[in-house]
């Protein structure tokens, strides 16, 4: 019988889940993408498939991960504000609610000009 919190997490771990869940759980995070969803939807997956995985990113890290999986449009207006950096970026985008299906239907200029680029200029 384990005497620590950690020994019993450890023993019921191996002995419960299989081993290559661990594997699963970082091939989903590698191949995660916006897709439809939200920026906070996506971000808030993104958050959990970090931590299920054990992975401590810094912003650096984190922010390429994140951009990296944004759809294109969205991609191309951060990429106009030029130093940004990752929390900002977080909370712009989720400030705007930017949807993928409102940026292919509204132009990129008008995003950049009517929402994101004035309110993070300001």
């Amino acid at each position: 019988m384990p005497q620590t919190w950690n020994a019993l997490k450890q023993r019921m771990k191996s002995h419960f889940i299989p081993p290559y869940y661990q594997c699963d759980l970082c091939f989903k995070l590698q191949t995660l993408k916006q897709g439809d969803k939200g920026v906070e939807a996506y971000y808030q997956e993104l958050l959990i498939g970090l931590a299920r995985c054990g992975v401590n990113e810094d912003d650096a890290d984190a922010s390429a991960c994140f951009f990296g999986a944004l759809n294109h449009d969205i991609q191309n207006i951060l990429i106009t504000k030029n130093g940004i950096n990752f929390p900002n970026c977080i909370i712009l985008l989720l400030r705007q609610n930017v949807k993928y299906r409102d940026a292919s239907n509204t132009s990129l200029s008008g995003l950049i000009m009517g929402g994101i680029y004035s309110s993070v200029r300001s």
